[in-house]
């Protein structure tokens, strides 16, 4: 099959392609070849050793910066996830699997028993759960943290359906029914 190229341009831009996969495929192939030739770097260095015993390892990038990290948190052994400019992206530790936004703010945390999502103040904006006698939870807030919406079904799979009032009173309280 002929590749036809028309122009200058049309050349310059598959060569700004080849060198961008270039520079992808070297990182990857570093990150592996990394991967695997660590534990022979580290066979050199330990004398005959079974494991590698440390309280923090730090994954760097080419130029240095920390990429990651597996060491200890809060709630016992965690693997942080950072980006180019240090801030945490996510957090899989003993607490759940926590997602970061740019300014270092937890937006998301997914538990063993449910999911929290929170707006850019912290605030916890809707959180879906199931308890332990099998409840399921769906609760919305609104920005002011006031619970506004909450759907729930029961074990015995009955439903519930609450809407709220500024006050905290419901709209509708179950189906069917009218507010208070």
């Amino acid at each position: 099959m002929k590749c036809k190229m028309n122009t200058l341009d049309d050349v310059s831009r598959e060569v700004v392609r080849l060198q961008r996969e270039n520079l992808w495929m070297k990182r990857i192939g570093a990150m592996v070849l990394t991967f695997l030739g660590l534990p022979f770097l580290l066979a050199q260095t330990l004398p005959n050793h079974h494991s590698v015993e440390a309280e923090r390892f730090v994954l760097v990038s080419q130029d240095g910066t920390p990429s990651a990290e597996l060491g200890f948190g809060k709630f016992g052994p965690a693997l942080r996830i950072l980006g180019k400019d240090g801030h945490e992206l996510a957090n899989l530790s003993g607490g759940g699997l926590g997602f970061y936004d740019g300014n270092n703010i937890y937006r998301s945390l997914l538990t063993h028993s449910g999911l929290l999502i929170r707006d850019k103040n912290k605030n916890l904006r809707a959180n879906l759960e199931v308890d332990k006698d099998d409840s399921l939870f769906l609760v919305f807030h609104d920005k002011d943290g006031k619970q506004r919406a909450e759907l729930v079904v029961l074990p015995d799979g009955s439903p519930f359906l609450g809407l709220y009032f500024n006050d905290g009173k419901y709209i509708i309280d179950k189906p069917g029914t009218g507010g208070s």
